[in-house]
């Protein structure tokens, strides 16, 4: 079995390499997933999780640039989730619940991101038409780009100096539409939290939202296998003079 998990990972690792090397940052994210789940059968969780943390990263700078028809994106989202569930199980395995629950957090905001930017919600009430045509623009820019790498990589015979140049535009791209969208959200700072571009909620914002000990949060995770149950609550910490301290919040973890 080792021997199989080892040939799985040179064979990963090749295609990492290759997908760097042509710019298929779909791949790359796909690729690093696959080498985390490797790493986790075969007992390495280091490496495990340095590899699926990557994926993570990989998956997040993808925004709003996956390329393929309407199924072919939502196949790629469903399937880009994957790094978090298995880095919630891992976590939970080494007995870290509170990291496991900022990777749920995580995971949960970008499934709701993916809707909001891949989805038929259009979030722009606070832009101008001009902001509005502008995004639009840029937007189909990066997407056109994409498509090109895209549709470059499937041909048999690839030119590289082709995928080079459209390395290029598109980096050129990317950077013209996040430096609008740090514009646009500067003069609208409500659209950035109606677009869920907000930092995912950790577990001591969370208690914050528990008024008292008689009140909780439940926070499922669904993955393939299994279904986790996270369970913060709030308990009174008594102190000598029998008083007690402001209220902590306790985590659990069911599955």
């Amino acid at each position: 079995m080792q021997e199989k998990y080892a040939q799985a990972l040179e064979d990963y690792q090749s295609s990492l390499r290759i997908s760097k090397e042509i710019g298929d940052r779909q791949r790359v994210a796909i690729t690093l997933n696959n080498i985390g789940n490797a790493y986790y059968l075969q007992g390495n969780r280091l490496s495990a999780r340095e590899y699926l943390t990557n994926a993570i990263a990989a998956v997040e700078e993808l925004r709003g640039e996956v390329v393929g028809d309407e199924q072919q994106q939502q196949q790629f989202f469903q399937m880009m989730l994957s790094p978090y569930h298995q880095i919630i199980k891992l976590l939970l395995d080494e007995k870290k619940p509170v990291e496991a629950f900022g990777y749920a957090e995580r995971g949960k905001a970008r499934a709701l991101l993916d809707t909001l930017e891949n989805g038929r919600v259009q979030v722009t009430k606070a832009m101008t038409e001009s902001e509005k045509s502008e995004e639009q623009r840029l937007n189909a820019q990066v997407v056109l780009i994409n498509t090109q790498i895209y549709r470059e990589n499937l041909r048999q015979q690839q030119e590289k100096a082709v995928l080079s140049e459209l390395q290029n535009r598109l980096e050129k791209a990317r950077a013209s539409y996040e430096a609008f969208q740090i514009n646009v959200y500067a003069a609208h700072p409500e659209l950035k939290t109606q677009r869920g571009r907000m930092n995912p909620v950790d577990l001591g914002e969370a208690g914050k939202l528990i008024p008292d000990a008689r009140a909780a949060i439940l926070e499922y995770v669904v993955t393939e296998d299994r279904t986790y149950l996270f369970l913060l609550t709030k308990r009174q910490q008594p102190q000598a003079d029998g008083d007690s301290s402001p209220a902590a919040t306790s985590l659990k973890v069911y599955t």
